[in-house]
């Protein structure tokens, strides 16, 4: 009846990906894990060569 519910008021794709989310069978933005140090991050890995070089 929840789901139901949730379906009529978010729609049936808006909710099935919601669901994916929650068993983590689909990825937020296909987004890897981070890792606790950020590591599965290029970005974040790129500011921090960029501190390092100007800090050095």
């Amino acid at each position: 009846m929840a789901r139901r519910s949730l379906v009529l008021m978010y729609g049936a794709v808006t909710v099935r990906q919601a669901e994916a989310l929650l068993d983590r069978s689909e990825r937020f933005f296909g987004l890897d894990t981070l890792g606790a140090d950020m590591q599965g991050s290029a970005m974040h890995q790129t500011l921090l060569a960029a501190y390092d070089k100007l800090f050095a």
